[in-house]
């Protein structure tokens, strides 16, 4: 540890992965990742811990979501859900809270962050992890 940031081996000692066999699993596994994301600023072995995460999250839907087309992540699945269900921007201020954030999410100005996911897989009842790309977290701009 070093000027109070945890190592990796220090980090898998906070919460240790695993397969993800169940639902509790997947969804200890997707708050860790939002924990993470909600952080900002990740030092290399936080971000080495998020793409773990990520692959063990998006391992587990692929095999318990086999039907689901997953290929879309992030602002890209927003858009195409929007245009599916003939959605507007305002459509989504529940999720964002302001139309500035709709348009500021929309022009990928700044990543989706774990609240905002996580209202956007209730208001698409998806996994939340679809709409968190883990390459391109950016924890400088907040909503």
């Amino acid at each position: 540890m070093t000027n109070g940031m945890l190592d990796y081996d220090s980090l898998l000692q906070v919460f240790r992965p695993r397969l993800i066999a169940n639902q509790a699993a997947y969804d200890a596994t997707v708050a860790q990742i939002n924990q993470l994301i909600d952080k900002g600023n990740l030092t290399v072995d936080e971000q080495d811990l998020l793409t773990l995460l990520g692959t063990l999250v998006m391992a587990y839907e692929d095999e318990y979501y086999p039907d689901a087309q997953f290929e879309l992540r992030g602002v890209a699945l927003l858009r195409t859900m929007m245009t599916e269900a003939g959605l507007t921007e305002d459509d989504l201020l529940p999720v964002f809270k302001t139309k500035a954030a709709v348009i500021a999410a929309l022009d990928e100005e700044q990543p989706l962050y774990a609240e905002q996911a996580n209202r956007l897989a209730a208001f698409f009842d998806l996994p939340s992890t679809l709409f968190v790309e883990l390459s391109e977290v950016n924890p400088q701009v907040t909503v």
